[in-house]
């Protein structure tokens, strides 16, 4: 005899990275449930219009218009949406916390330096809106203003129209420089990045471009590779899957939980400072392009023109951090880049890669900078996701 089970549709794209981590999520919490899962295994995208007349007995679903919503009320199981699309719902929701994502952008775009600041962003779903302000309220506690940029999400039109792109140059023709830009999402984010390839407006040296969700796929085919808030999706689809598994079991309290992001994933779309100063950026520019080396003050000092004395003094004042914080700092980015990359790879390996005499000098290095030594970060990275809730 088949033992008993239950049935859940999964009303979301499968192959989109965060999507992915979502889906793991949910997979972790249902591991010893009786729960067979309803997919579309050709198209990889079950769509709730297919759900009509379903009988099941729970969905977990992105409903992004009125018309899901409407298909999922005439179902008779308990539903719980993943989706930031639309401000309100008939249903329980467990989402990210957007408007903490942006203030996380805006909180890390402000160490930068930059004094101008701007929100690409879409002007008929609740998430964006949620974004830019998160984003603006940050950013407002500096004084700060934020120049926006809405147009309608391909939900409703798709792809972007012609007229929807022109007016995205136009914008950004106009916007005051050096300014960094938050994207609503990625592939907003990758778009604003071709624009400007276009435009030939340089990144980040005058527009820098950052985005949320750290879908890896779209972050480092974009050219510059993107900057992005890592999401905990992992966490939401944990969080999703028991809120339907209460529902199921007959508590149909409403719920709407959001989770904080992870952390800024910086990629070349961010590399930059806001420097008004010529010297000091060219320093900077310098660093970046020598972290397979170990480069000394003298150097750097040297390579533009300055004495050692007057490079200390002007980036104390510029940036609170002398020569050699700053290039640790740079340095230490590449070689997480790297360690994301291959997390596997050996230390001694990673050190020498980077010009590093030892692996003790490169340990200290990341607890300098970011509190936790390179064996930690090894882990954290080879296990990524396990330990979220």
């Amino acid at each position: 005899m088949l033992k008993p089970h239950l049935s859940i549709a999964l009303s979301f794209p499968s192959g989109v990275l965060h999507l992915e981590r979502l889906a793991k999520g949910i997979r972790r919490y249902a591991k010893d449930l009786p729960w067979q899962w309803v997919t579309s295994p050709e198209k990889h995208f079950l769509n709730i219009s297919h759900l009509k007349n379903w009988k099941g007995d729970g969905v977990i679903a992105m409903i992004n218009n009125i018309e899901d919503q409407k298909v999922l009320e005439q179902l008779d199981c308990a539903v719980v949406n993943i989706s930031g699309a639309m401000e309100v719902t008939p249903f329980s929701r467990v989402t990210v916390d957007y408007a903490d994502a942006g203030q996380m952008a805006a909180e890390f775009l402000c160490r930068k330096g930059f004094k101008n600041y701007g929100f690409y962003g879409l002007s008929d779903l609740w998430y964006s809106h949620e974004v830019h302000r998160g984003f603006e309220q940050e950013l407002k506690k500096s004084g700060f203003k934020v120049e926006r940029h809405l147009t309608p999400s391909s939900i409703q039109v798709d792809p972007p129209r012609d007229t929807d792109l022109a007016s995205l140059d136009q914008w950004l023709l106009n916007l005051p420089k050096p300014i960094a830009i938050l994207a609503a999402h990625d592939p907003r984010g990758a778009i604003l990045l071709q624009r400007l390839q276009l435009l030939q407006i340089e990144v980040p040296k005058q527009i820098a471009v950052m985005s949320i969700n750290n879908d890896s796929q779209t972050c480092e085919f974009a050219s510059p590779s993107l900057s992005s808030i890592q999401r905990n999706e992992e966490k939401v689809g944990f969080l999703a899957a028991k809120v339907l598994d209460q529902c199921i079991n007959g508590d149909t309290t409403k719920v709407n939980m959001v989770i904080p992001p992870l952390a800024v994933i910086e990629r070349d779309s961010t590399r930059t400072l806001a420097l008004e100063n010529v010297h000091l950026q060219k320093a900077i520019e310098y660093m970046q392009t020598q972290i397979y080396k170990d480069l000394s003050v003298d150097q750097i000092a040297q390579y533009i023109g300055k004495s050692r004395r007057w490079l200390e003094l002007s980036m104390k004042e510029a940036l609170q951090a002398s020569p050699k914080q700053i290039y640790s700092k740079i340095k230490t980015e590449s070689v997480l880049d790297s360690l994301r990359r291959d997390p596997h790879i050996k230390i001694h390996a990673l050190a020498k890669e980077f010009g590093i005499r030892n692996t003790q000098v490169l340990n200290r290095m990341l607890v300098s900078q970011t509190g936790q030594g390179v064996a930690v970060w090894k882990r954290k990275l080879e296990d990524r996701g396990v330990d979220f809730v």
